[in-house]
């Protein structure tokens, strides 16, 4: 279904694209810079090896209260040009997304340190317990974002637009951090990591929304959008971790550079 959708985004901006190549462009071409963030519920994956207590048998991961956190920031710089008498935009640049995401223990009801056992090793004979109080991961993206957004009216100071896009990175860093109840622990950082599952190496990225822009036209202008709909296309940008569909909101500047 996900694959669908995404077919589906792209073969619109392609004939959108074939569209602009058969008309005449404004003389206008915007240039500028973007911050976001994207809000993505998620949900913690039953870990086996993740226990409530230091029974080497217990896996009730019900009693853990396990708690986590995933978020998503973006900068990006973009160039947008217009067609169909200057309400129909099309933007695309170069991206950079961090991601960041961490797991640990959430006790609201005892006056006991936060942490949980995590199995690390295990044999016939014995097993090696830790005490982890939390995980952390944080992986940085580069891509290209490809963005349509259509004006509801002609050329005001104050214009109201809808908007989809689609953000195609590829993972360049990943630093894993694990917190230990014990400093002594360290030295289990690496065989901690290993216990998940690799981060994807592809992100891609799924938007609907609206926005508003405040200037004249070919003159500075000001985009504040916000998304209803937010997804990744590929649920495993985090290894510990697992998003569902959430939304976001970014803020661009845009110049006008005339031709």
């Amino acid at each position: 279904m996900n694959g669908k959708i995404l077919f589906t985004v792209i073969l619109c901006f392609l004939l959108i694209g074939k569209s602009y190549s058969q008309n005449q462009f404004d003389s206008v071409r915007y240039f500028g810079i973007e911050v976001g963030n994207t809000f993505l519920p998620f949900n913690i994956p039953d870990y086996s090896f993740i226990r409530a207590d230091n029974s080497s048998n217990n896996n009730d991961n019900s009693a853990i209260n396990l708690t986590g956190r995933y978020n998503e920031f973006q900068f990006s710089i973009k160039t947008e040009t217009r067609s169909l008498k200057n309400k129909l935009g099309l933007l695309y640049g170069i991206r950079l997304t961090y991601i960041t995401s961490s797991l640990g223990k959430q006790d609201i009801w005892s006056k006991n340190d936060k942490y949980f056992y995590l199995l690390v090793n295990q044999s016939n004979t014995s097993s090696e317990i830790l005490r982890v109080n939390e995980i952390n991961q944080n992986s940085y993206f580069i891509g290209i974002p490809l963005e349509l957004r259509y004006f509801t009216s002609h050329n005001r100071f104050f214009r109201f637009y809808f908007k989809t896009s689609v953000d195609l990175s590829y993972k360049f860093f990943t630093k894993n951090d694990v917190i230990f109840y014990n400093d002594n622990m360290e030295s289990y950082t690496t065989d901690v990591i290993n216990k998940f599952a690799k981060p994807s190496p592809f992100h891609c990225n799924i938007n609907f929304g609206a926005g508003i822009k405040l200037g004249k036209e070919g003159k500075f202008n000001i985009n504040i959008e916000a998304f209803a709909v937010s997804f990744n296309i590929v649920k495993t940008n985090s290894s510990i971790v697992r998003t569902g569909i959430g939304g976001g909101m970014q803020v661009n500047l845009l110049i006008p550079l005339k031709f």
